[in-house]
């Protein structure tokens, strides 16, 4: 999968980073003057010409609301036609010069603002504004987000609020990016990683779909960025992502449940040829059901690893897993110190960006449900079970009786049907077979009396109650657990339908 980058960092391999402002007037924007430079030359940014000529992108001035999306309208591809577009917003704050972009953006449902009849145009543009609209460039969705919609199929991909996960997954968070106290120079690096960002569920960079909507040639750009001004910092990224990966199983685990992970860095640095990284990792189970949509089961809690590289070669010294951690007695805040609330913000939607993949790697092909073999499906039912009570053979099923020990209301028994190859049913289909509840917790045991007819279609088994057993007797939500007599139950094993017929005493 694409891991998630680091999220914040001030400097690439730094001594040493922390969460927190720098002010403008203590940063190095070289890097950033560079950058802007080449966005310039491509028509992806301005700026003021000096009394030499050159371009003054004032890089330590916070971004303003219409510059943020002036900026996001030509990451888009669209920048001569907003340029031109009529005025149309309702806003009476928007500097001339902005009138056709907002309009454009607004009238495309990509902005809103602050009001019906404010724009916001002296607000500064937030880290969370910035990154929602790169990510937006990026084809990804925050509309209709709602908290915890992440049973099934999500309406939302990120929330305006916290795009910290999805924008590092999609690699457009610079490790030099101060999210705290974000800049017009911080805005350059988020947009020059964005350019080699791919576009949502595809291998396509933006910097390719520019090319395709005429906003520069292939040339030009080849010209202007002869490779990822971030590539060494991927590299790094990459061999965190292996050393995850080798202590954890990811991928296709079964025939319907598929792993992965996602990671945020929450601290770096570099000391005597070392270089000391600690993620956040979480990992994310999905099951796939018949219809190949979703289940609801997915990951735990985001947990701090701590790995250790070769700041040369990059190579993986050592490595350790959240738990290995613990088990030294380095749980999570001995681990990231300082850092360890502002790492547990950042993790914020790491559930949803994995769960959000996995949907991308269903939609594509590429995973998905698969009907289970036999051997399957039967380690599948052996596996769940505590212990195994009773097994029967006929050509095209398995019957299998066991128990589930251990639950908070005791044991409780379950019958399963497991099909095997040519059968009508289908190979690999599981059908638990219905069985009366004993108590109010619903306690299933094992039948009174199991039989399977002579030429092995039929299966017939029963259970006997000598009192009926009511459930908030005499209430509006009166309901039976089990009559008084014998509830007898037939099963054709051809079809796996089940028939029950309730005999009173």
């Amino acid at each position: 999968m694409k891991r998630i980058a680091a999220v914040f960092l001030c400097v690439i391999l730094c001594a040493s980073f922390a969460p927190k402002a720098i002010a403008a007037d203590s940063r190095d924007f070289s890097v950033e003057e560079s950058l802007a430079s080449k966005l310039g030359e491509l028509g992806l940014m301005r700026g003021v010409a000096k009394a030499d000529g050159a371009p003054d992108f004032d890089l330590g001035r916070k971004p303003t609301r219409p510059e943020a999306l002036v900026m996001f309208v030509r990451a888009l591809g669209k920048d001569a036609e907003a340029r031109d577009y009529k005025k149309t917003h309702p806003f009476t704050d928007v500097p001339s010069w902005a009138d056709g972009y907002v309009s454009y953006a607004y009238d495309k449902g990509l902005t809103k603002g602050v009001s019906d009849t404010l724009f916001g145009a002296e607000d500064a543009a937030s880290a969370e504004m910035y990154l929602t609209f790169m990510l937006r460039a990026l084809g990804y969705s925050d509309k209709n987000y709602v908290y915890g919609d992440l049973d099934g199929e999500m309406k939302a991909e990120f929330s305006w609020h916290s795009p910290w996960a999805l924008a590092s997954y999609c690699g457009i968070l610079p490790p030099q990016t101060d999210i705290a106290n974000f800049l017009r120079a911080d805005a350059v690096d988020v947009t020059c990683a964005a350019l080699y960002a791919n576009i949502k569920g595809t291998r396509t960079p933006l910097y390719e779909r520019l090319v395709s909507e005429g906003a520069f040639t292939k040339a030009q750009f080849d010209k202007v960025f002869d490779k990822d001004p971030f590539w060494r910092f991927r590299q790094i990224d990459r061999q965190i992502s292996a050393a995850i990966a080798a202590k954890t199983k990811l991928g296709k685990l079964e025939y319907d449940r598929y792993a992965t992970e996602c990671h945020i860095i929450a601290d770096m640095y570099e000391e005597n040829g070392v270089i000391t990284v600690k993620p956040m990792v979480y990992n994310f189970e999905a099951s796939f059901t018949k219809d190949n949509s979703l289940g609801t089961n997915g990951g735990g809690g985001a947990g701090p690893w701590l790995i250790k590289l070769d700041a040369k070669t990059l190579e993986c010294l050592e490595y350790y897993t959240c738990s290995e951690l613990a088990a030294r007695g380095m749980y999570g805040a001995k681990v990231l110190g300082d850092k360890c609330d502002y790492a547990d913000r950042l993790s914020w939607g790491m559930d949803r960006v994995c769960r959000m993949e996995t949907l991308l790697l269903r939609d594509s092909g590429v995973i998905g449900y698969r009907q289970p073999t036999y051997g399957e499906a039967y380690a599948r039912v052996t596996t769940g079970l505590s212990r195994i009570t009773r097994i029967l053979e006929t050509n095209s099923c398995t019957l299998l009786i066991g128990w589930l020990d251990g639950t908070p209301h005791g044991s409780y028994a379950h019958l399963y049907l497991i099909y095997k190859q040519n059968s009508n049913v289908g190979e690999g289909e599981i059908i638990r077979l219905p069985a009366p509840g004993e108590n109010y917790w619903g306690k299933t045991s094992e039948p009174d009396t199991l039989k399977l007819s002579e030429d092995c279609l039929t299966l017939s088994y029963s259970y006997h109650f000598n009192e009926r057993l009511v459930m908030f007797e005499g209430l509006p939500e009166e309901y039976v657990i089990h009559e008084a007599g014998t509830y007898s139950y037939t099963v054709d094993l051809k079809t796996g339908v089940t028939t029950l017929n309730i005999i009173p005493d």
